[in-house]
């Protein structure tokens, strides 16, 4: 295919994944406010970010893959493709014994810290070790995935996290929408539900990049020492930005949930949806 063809084909998928799982997540409010009392989507609120904030363990070098592999493929270098590829492996495995500890950590200490419902205290701890497993999962095929990004299948990428969103919208639909359980079982099942929607585009694009790139071989015993300061030093550039951008928002729900109660930060996290998608919906049109 020409690099003028593939180049629009990239730009049209990008364009209308991004528009789609927008619009899908502006659906999903609505689902979830319905399906859970004010209570249960305010711990939402406070649990659910794990699943976005996890990825910082990893000091942002999920980029790094993406960068290196894409100029090692202009080479066809796929010796040191598959050192790169899987010396992140074996970093994403020392990052998710990081997360398992923090996610223990967050799921003992996100009760007591904030007013949840004395009720909701035990969902909400599975709650957090549900997503921390999930997590996990991303992590070990996070470093194969990112090569369809360094071969620029943006196609396979957006349909895969398109089919995604929409698996996890008729999921809530069915789990919490209409069976209407109870809170703390209705908590779970969200948890569940978004993780394994997480998780599950990793697994097939992971499964896509072998396909794509027969060379590419997953095997730790291919990793180098070499290769993890460049990863790090790449990612490293990036982190502190993203933090911010990640964690400020974040913030503001643990405030409320200190100071007021989980009920209130269910209440905050409406509005807060709403201008998110607005910010998603902008961006995307604009990139």
């Amino acid at each position: 295919m020409r690099t003028s063809t593939r180049l629009l084909l990239n730009s049209a998928a990008n364009l209308a994944g991004g528009l789609l799982s927008a619009a899908l997540a502006l659906i999903l409010t609505p689902v979830l406010v319905n399906g859970l009392d004010r209570s249960a989507f305010g711990v939402w609120q406070l649990a659910g970010p794990v699943r976005l904030y996890a990825p910082l363990i990893l000091l942002g070098v999920s980029g790094a893959v993406t960068r290196f592999v894409a100029s090692y493929l202009a080479r066809e270098d796929y010796d040191s493709i598959n050192a790169f590829v899987n010396t992140a492996r074996a970093y994403f495995c020392f990052g998710t014994l990081v997360l398992v500890g923090i996610g223990i950590a967050v799921a003992v200490a996100l009760p007591r810290g904030t007013n949840i419902d004395p009720s909701l205290h035990a969902a909400t701890f599975w709650c957090v070790l549900i997503l921390t497993v999930f997590q996990a999962t991303v992590f070990a095929f996070g470093p194969t995935a990112a090569v369809l990004y360094s071969l620029e299948r943006f196609d396979l990428i957006a349909l895969t996290q398109v089919i995604s969103r929409a698996v996890r919208l008729a999921g809530l639909v069915v789990a919490i929408w209409l069976f209407r359980p109870r809170p703390a079982t209705g908590l779970l099942l969200v948890a569940v539900i978004m993780g394994a929607t997480d998780a599950g585009p990793l697994i097939v694009q992971s499964m896509l990049s072998r396909r794509l790139c027969p060379p590419l071989r997953v095997d730790l015993r291919l990793a180098r020492w070499e290769h993890v300061w460049p990863m790090i030093r790449f990612g490293l550039r990036t982190l502190l930005w993203t933090a911010v951008n990640i964690l400020l928002p974040y913030t503001a729900f643990l405030v409320v949930g200190h100071y007021l109660s989980d009920a209130d930060v269910g209440d905050y996290g409406i509005p807060e949806r709403l201008l998110a998608f607005v910010s998603v919906l902008v961006g995307t049109v604009v990139d």
